[in-house]
């Protein structure tokens, strides 16, 4: 079976930078597949998305659109809703369910925020933009 291919350039300087300041592999790996979610998702390189930041932070605040506010968020709901979960191992991948765990979801929107801070743009997910509190499910009970 075929793999998709991967639209994400690794080789670009903006993300070679970002993962140059993660030391732990396990990390590293995990951000990688956040950022491959969120570059299908935006359907944007890494350089147009800082592009399209800087440009917003250039604004009035009277005028600015928060971009990365706005994207950030519905990049978490994409997650917890319309995500397609497939199979793992050999053989071909089936879609098991729609939708991420609470705790993954965060941990996705984290590593983008972690992307975008390493270009000084900072997004506060606080107040009424502040994601639902991740909730653990006990799959015993």
């Amino acid at each position: 079976m075929k793999r998709e291919e991967d639209p994400v350039d690794w080789s670009d300087p903006a993300l070679q930078r970002w993962l140059g300041t993660i030391t732990r592999r396990r990390t590293r790996n995990s951000y990688r597949s956040a950022f491959r979610t969120y570059a299908r998702y935006t359907s944007m390189t890494a350089t147009h998305l800082i592009d399209e930041a800087m440009e917003d932070i250039k604004l009035d605040p009277r005028h600015r659109k928060d971009v990365v506010l706005t994207r950030l968020i519905g990049f978490y709901n994409y997650l917890k809703e319309e995500y397609e979960v497939k199979s793992r191992g050999k053989g071909p991948h089936k879609v098991i369910r729609k939708g991420l765990s609470d705790k993954l979801s965060h941990m996705y929107v984290n590593a983008v925020r972690s992307f975008y801070g390493t270009f000084d743009v900072f997004v506060r997910l606080k107040g009424r933009h502040r994601l639902p509190k991740a909730r653990v499910r006990n799959k015993r009970m």
